[in-house]
Protein backbone atom coordinates (compact mmCIF):
# COMPACT_ATOMS: atom_id res chain seq x y z
CA UNK A 1 0.00 0.00 0.00
CA UNK A 2 1.80 3.58 -0.99
CA UNK A 3 0.45 6.54 1.14
CA UNK A 4 -2.40 7.98 -1.31
CA UNK A 5 -4.03 4.76 -0.83
CA UNK A 6 -3.59 4.86 2.62
CA UNK A 7 -4.97 8.46 2.99
CA UNK A 8 -7.82 6.95 0.90
CA UNK A 9 -8.58 4.39 3.22
CA UNK A 10 -8.27 6.49 6.54
CA UNK A 11 -11.26 8.90 4.99
CA UNK A 12 -13.41 5.74 3.83
CA UNK A 13 -12.45 3.76 7.34
CA UNK A 14 -12.77 6.77 10.17
CA UNK A 15 -15.90 9.07 11.53
CA UNK A 16 -15.10 12.72 11.53
CA UNK A 17 -14.43 12.76 15.05
CA UNK A 18 -12.29 9.53 14.77
CA UNK A 19 -10.17 11.18 11.89
CA UNK A 20 -9.61 14.96 13.66
CA UNK A 21 -8.14 12.35 16.68
CA UNK A 22 -5.50 10.24 14.47
CA UNK A 23 -3.15 13.25 15.31
CA UNK A 24 -3.51 14.20 19.01
CA UNK A 25 -3.95 10.68 20.27
CA UNK A 26 -1.82 8.62 17.96
CA UNK A 27 0.70 10.28 15.63
CA UNK A 28 2.19 13.43 18.57
CA UNK A 29 1.36 11.07 21.55
CA UNK A 30 5.13 9.83 22.67
CA UNK A 31 3.57 6.68 24.32
CA UNK A 32 2.54 5.34 20.49
CA UNK A 33 6.11 6.61 18.83
CA UNK A 34 5.94 3.30 17.02
CA UNK A 35 3.14 4.41 14.96
CA UNK A 36 4.74 7.40 14.08
CA UNK A 37 8.02 5.54 13.17
CA UNK A 38 5.95 3.17 11.11
CA UNK A 39 3.97 5.76 9.04
CA UNK A 40 7.45 7.39 8.40
CA UNK A 41 8.98 4.20 7.08
CA UNK A 42 6.22 3.79 4.63
CA UNK A 43 4.71 0.69 6.16
CA UNK A 44 1.23 1.91 5.46
CA UNK A 45 -0.13 -1.65 6.01
CA UNK A 46 1.20 -1.56 9.35
CA UNK A 47 -0.15 1.79 10.42
CA UNK A 48 -3.19 0.29 8.84
CA UNK A 49 -3.35 -2.50 11.61
CA UNK A 50 -2.21 -0.19 14.22
CA UNK A 51 -5.63 2.02 13.78
CA UNK A 52 -7.86 -0.48 13.37
CA UNK A 53 -6.20 -2.71 17.15
CA UNK A 54 -6.21 0.78 18.43
CA UNK A 55 -9.51 2.59 16.93
CA UNK A 56 -10.95 2.58 20.55
CA UNK A 57 -8.19 5.40 21.59
CA UNK A 58 -9.82 7.62 18.96
CA UNK A 59 -11.95 9.56 21.52
CA UNK A 60 -11.41 12.22 22.97
CA UNK A 61 -11.60 11.23 26.90
CA UNK A 62 -7.85 9.03 25.65
CA UNK A 63 -6.51 12.96 24.38
CA UNK A 64 -3.91 14.53 25.91
CA UNK A 65 -5.03 17.15 28.15
CA UNK A 66 -2.80 19.74 26.09
CA UNK A 67 -4.65 19.06 23.32
CA UNK A 68 -8.24 19.03 24.26
CA UNK A 69 -8.75 22.38 23.22
CA UNK A 70 -7.22 21.94 19.53
CA UNK A 71 -9.33 18.70 19.19
CA UNK A 72 -12.40 19.88 20.28
CA UNK A 73 -11.87 22.89 17.93
CA UNK A 74 -10.31 20.28 14.95
CA UNK A 75 -13.37 18.38 15.63
CA UNK A 76 -16.08 20.89 14.55
CA UNK A 77 -13.69 21.58 11.26
CA UNK A 78 -13.26 18.20 9.83
CA UNK A 79 -17.08 17.73 10.40
CA UNK A 80 -18.03 20.57 8.25
CA UNK A 81 -15.13 20.15 5.95
CA UNK A 82 -16.69 16.55 5.33
CA UNK A 83 -20.52 17.44 5.84
CA UNK A 84 -19.62 20.14 2.53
Amino acid sequence: MVKHEFEAWVLDTFTPTELALINPNIYLNPKHIDYYETYHRGNYEECKTFLLENRHLLKLEHTPYKFRKVARQQIKAVKKLLSS
